[in-house]
């Protein structure tokens, strides 16, 4: 899906690319749905069938679950959260691309603000916001 080389100005003519996919609002994509049906009919215009996999609940467990069976099969994950308390996770889309325990916390790698930077989960988690989410796709093999 990505046409061109690996550059900063070339990253943003792919961004470039995308955003003509995508509805965006004064508020930005504001909802996992919106994100995933926008990025699935920009994939369809690459040749690629992407179909989102679907969480089942949003409890901890789940969304561990979720995320840890993702990035086992290679497949990142992307977040959004809602005014989180933590300014680098705040109002913006954020991909996940590892997930590892350390002394019974859960920290999530991410790239994030073009950095590759890791967060506690648990504290994502539990912490306030009036909107989360995430999702993942695969390969459709229909």
């Amino acid at each position: 899906m990505y046409e061109y080389s690996d550059s900063q100005r070339d990253f943003a003519l792919h961004m470039r690319d995308i955003s003509e996919f995508f509805k965006i609002r004064f508020y930005g994509v504001s909802s996992i749905d919106s994100f995933a049906s926008y990025f699935e009919d920009f994939a369809k215009s690459r040749g690629v069938n992407l179909k989102r996999i679907m969480l089942k609940g949003f409890s901890k467990n789940t969304v561990l679950e979720y995320v840890g069976a993702s990035l086992d099969r290679d497949i990142p994950v992307v977040m959004i959260t809602w005014n989180n308390r933590n300014s680098d996770l705040r109002n913006h889309w954020i991909t996940i691309t590892g997930l590892y325990s350390e002394s019974g916390t859960n920290l999530m790698v991410t790239s994030n603000w073009g950095e590759k930077r890791t967060y506690d989960f648990d504290e994502w988690y539990d912490s306030f916001s009036l909107y989360k989410g995430i999702v993942a796709f695969d390969l459709s093999r229909d």
